[in-house]
């Protein structure tokens, strides 16, 4: 029986493609500040060392992990994307309200998320999203080692104090989500558009978007 509810977000409870694309444009910024390179630049060079991490550490590599190698802390990267003004591009939505609502009469709901808390915080409250919802919330700044480690999930499922078994993870990245996720025994639910049955061993089900979680969720309680 499923227990507890664990979320990305990032591409999970939102996606916006140029929040996203916010993130390494700020990446590159900061290299050219700091290096004082030219923004083509600065993107080769961020492309280059992310290939030779992925190749040598043999697993997904993080935007922390390819900016420590030119220099910067992991506070450094999270003080940059904190300047990221969400507001821009993220909105009220809500039926996600709605659907957490809901889901939090009848599970323990949490997040495992790479983003710092303030991050965090202030994406939900633009979304309109109440963070009381979520009694477990592992975050950037609670961590040691951030996502695809599984220190993460190990920390979630320490304080749910449920089987990895009665929990589920929904996230949209097989890499740095799914995969160590299932490895401890998760429940996965993909979020994905794309069709076939490729990677099937990371995911137990898959649905477009967020408000087909519902759906999701009847199938793995068939399980």
């Amino acid at each position: 029986m499923i227990k507890a509810i664990f979320f990305d977000v990032g591409d999970t409870i939102y996606h916006n493609e140029e929040f996203k694309a916010a993130y390494p444009e700020k990446l590159i910024e900061m290299m050219t500040r700091k290096l004082h390179v030219k923004p083509d630049k600065a993107k080769q060079m961020i492309e280059d060392k992310k290939e030779e991490l992925k190749k040598s550490l043999n697993r997904h590599v993080n935007k922390v992990d390819v900016l420590k190698s030119f220099g910067f802390t992991r506070q450094q990267v999270h003080d940059g994307f904190f300047e990221i003004e969400a507001e821009k591009y993220l909105q009220k939505n809500d039926k996600l309200q709605q659907i957490f609502s809901k889901l939090a009469k009848y599970y323990t709901l949490g997040f495992i998320t790479n983003n710092r808390m303030d991050m965090l915080e202030r994406i939900l409250k633009i979304l309109k999203v109440d963070i009381k919802l979520f009694s477990i919330i592992i975050t950037e700044d609670t961590v040691n080692l951030v996502k695809p480690n599984s220190e993460p999930f190990e920390k979630a499922l320490s304080k749910s104090e449920y089987k990895p078994s009665e929990c589920v993870y929904v996230a949209d990245s097989l890499a740095k989500d799914l995969l160590p996720a299932k490895k401890l025994g998760f429940k996965t639910v993909w979020i994905t558009d794309k069709h076939g049955d490729e990677n099937k061993d990371l995911f137990d089900t898959k649905i477009d978007n967020i408000l087909g979680i519902e759906k999701a969720l009847k199938i793995l309680n068939r399980f």
